[in-house]
């Protein structure tokens, strides 16, 4: 808990500029004292595609961070159910069409939220 105290009357601008800079040290402390951590959101992809691009479809979500959950068979398509960074999202659609010859579809849904354990690069 912080206390904040005025500075006494007829300061002045002094005074405010006391303040700010008390205002500034204590959200510092603060800020540095609370572990903070940075999350990114974490999406559910359910992922549909034709047998003979499975290969390819596995390899475009692991290059963007994919983790793999499920992999299901259903007759000459392949279901597979993905988490993957929220991030890694831009240009997947284009990505999968590419990969599976227009034949591959996915539904997106939001997971979770999941701390960030490296930097991300620009």
């Amino acid at each position: 808990m912080v206390d904040i105290v005025p500075p006494p009357s007829g300061t002045g601008k002094n005074g405010e500029l006391a303040v700010e800079a008390a205002a500034a040290l204590a959200t510092r402390k603060t800020l540095l004292s609370a572990r903070c951590a940075l999350c990114e959101p974490v999406m559910r992809l359910d992922i549909e595609c034709p047998e003979d691009c499975f290969g390819a479809t596995l390899a475009l979500v692991s290059s963007r961070g994919g983790r793999i959950e499920s992999v299901d068979d259903r007759m000459a398509i392949k279901a597979v159910g993905v988490k993957i960074p929220m991030r890694a999202l831009f240009g997947f659609s284009g990505d999968l069409r590419a990969a599976t010859g227009g034949r591959g579809q996915y539904q997106a849904r939001f997971e979770a939220y999941e701390i960030i354990e490296q930097a991300i690069e620009a």
